[in-house]
């Protein structure tokens, strides 16, 4: 049988720290390749959380710009609707003119029958004049 020869406290502390490196070195390995991991899924999720918030900017840009268009567009019809109120407060105001002259010549003409009418009706019997 062969004996084997007794370690010293020293030898045991060093073959235990060296034990120990070896699995720190392992465990700092996996954690690393583990942050690599974690490091890389986070990238590509910022990056497409970024483009997704490009494509809704860029979304959010083009209804600006509707809006704006559609902006522009009630001004114009605003300006054109105050255009047609105006024409059609001087038509009007013309239209009174012109209105309240035919009406008097219409009753003077009216005036002028009804006189002809009662000069050529015969006079009406009543009761005798007092």
């Amino acid at each position: 049988m062969i004996r084997r020869l007794r370690m010293t406290v020293a030898a045991l502390h060093t073959r235990m720290n060296a034990r120990f490196k070896r699995l720190e070195r392992g465990i700092d390995a996996k954690f690393r390749a583990f942050d690599r991991r974690i490091d890389r899924r986070l990238r590509a999720s910022v990056a497409q959380t970024n483009a997704r918030f490009k494509a809704v900017d860029a979304r959010f840009d083009g209804v600006d710009v509707r809006f704006d268009r559609l902006e522009r567009q009630f001004a114009q019809l605003a300006g054109a609707v105050e255009r047609i109120g105006d024409k059609l407060d001087q038509n009007l105001k013309r239209l009174n003119v012109e209105v309240g002259t035919c009406l008097l010549a219409v009753n003077t003409h009216e005036k002028r029958l009804n006189d002809l009418q009662a000069s050529q009706r015969p006079p009406e019997e009543g009761p005798p004049a007092l």
